[in-house]
């Protein structure tokens, strides 16, 4: 598994993927020592966890300036794979001249490939020349690979209007630790209450991500501010940092300022379960999220959630009137309708007391290590199960 930096939600799913397929011997490759948010390094080698770049940036990757560190890097990998008699590369991403070399490479030594990729319908506006390109290029990373692995339907989608057909293509979403977000201690909650100072009285929105215009955290607390004088027994948390941060402290009217509570960034999974916990609604108002986990979270905690339908876990695990509600991008009429309607008596609760059955079914149909098995036994990489034998 070659992906470009560490993340908690990966290195659960690589744990998975040592249980549940005890016949694979786990690689997992970081081709960057960071990314958009920069973490201490931690041991993974319980997931065999190898570093290939501890000085540079994911950000930068895409940077003309950055392709022959990209080349150069790819090569190494490639004579890793070779020298640990590697069979199969699942490749997060085609977004650098690198990572496309390696499909390549491997397409030559015979060893399998599989593209991840959260790319989204939604979010490609590409036209032109620039949409000539790229499609160039998917076409000839797809024509390499033996599988495509997608999040979701918006992910299908694009690569279907690209060409590729969707027998190709294998649902295998990124996912949380869900038993971690399920079976947090009530001490840890209790804990987490009281760092931050919030009234277990009290309902409350949650806007979780970074403070940066994608994610319209100002439309999530200018929606807020349009209804909290209607909702005096609401709040809003807002958990996260970012370049918009200044801008939305000076959006909070003196009057309502004890009502909104910024946390700044969170590091650990643990806190920011135990904050969705104590938390009734999540506010995702992006105006392209290619996947956003958040959604997973929130559903597995018991969260009724609103987001847009340029999210693509939103509109999968989002069932509208049922356990949240849709509404376009970049709006906030719709959005404070959403927020009004939810935050009604016992609708919040009744939506977020439908969202384990919402997540339930989803896992049934896409479940991310159902579909790396499937794709690796389609590709003779591992044997075929038998019909009847439905383990994960």
């Amino acid at each position: 598994m070659i992906a470009p930096t560490q993340e908690w939600y990966r290195h659960a799913l690589h744990r998975r993927l040592i249980r549940e397929i005890p016949e694979l011997k786990l690689h997992s490759i970081y081709t960057h020592a960071q990314g958009v948010t920069h973490r201490v390094r931690r041991d993974e080698s319980d997931i065999n966890a190898v570093f290939f770049d501890e000085g540079r940036s994911a950000v930068d990757r895409n940077r003309l300036s950055s392709q022959s560190a990209n080349l150069c890097r790819s090569a190494r990998i490639f004579e890793y794979l070779r020298a640990n008699h590697v069979s199969a590369a699942v490749i997060l991403g085609y977004n650098d001249i690198g990572l496309i070399r390696l499909f390549q490479r491997c397409n030559l030594a015979d060893i399998r490939t599989f593209l991840w990729s959260d790319s989204n319908a939604a979010g490609d506006h590409a036209a032109g020349l620039k949409r000539h390109l790229k499609a160039a290029v998917i076409r000839h990373v797809t024509s390499l690979a033996d599988a495509v692995f997608v999040c979701g339907s918006l992910g299908r989608d694009f690569y279907t209007a690209y060409g590729v057909p969707e027998s190709k293509i294998i649902y295998s979403p990124y996912e949380p630790d869900y038993e971690l977000i399920r079976s947090l201690p009530e001490q840890a909650i209790e804990d987490t209450r009281r760092a931050f100072g919030l009234d277990p009285n009290r309902k409350r929105f949650v806007f979780c991500g970074r403070l940066v215009p994608a994610k319209r955290p100002d439309l999530a607390v200018a929606a807020f501010l349009e209804i909290a004088h209607e909702r005096p027994d609401w709040d809003l948390l807002v958990i996260g940092e970012g370049e918009m941060r200044t801008a939305i402290e000076s959006l909070f009217p003196q009057d309502l300022k004890a009502r909104i509570t910024l946390t700044g960034f969170i590091g650990e999974q643990q806190t920011i379960s135990a904050l969705y916990r104590l938390s009734d609604v999540l506010v995702h108002p992006c105006e392209i999220e290619p996947w956003g986990l958040i959604i997973n979270e929130a559903v597995a905690a018991g969260l009724a959630v609103v987001t847009t339908t340029a999210c693509g876990a939103g509109v999968e695990l989002v069932q509208p009137g049922t356990n949240g509600f849709l509404v376009p991008p970049g709006e906030q009429e719709p959005l404070t309708l959403a927020l009004r309607e939810v935050s009604e008596p016992g609708v919040a609760d009744r939506f977020g007391s439908r969202s384990a059955d919402v997540l339930d079914r989803w896992r049934g149909t896409a479940d991310p290590v159902m579909g790396i098995r499937r794709a690796l036994a389609l590709a003779g990489v591992l044997e075929t199960r038998a019909e009847n034998d439905h383990t994960p």
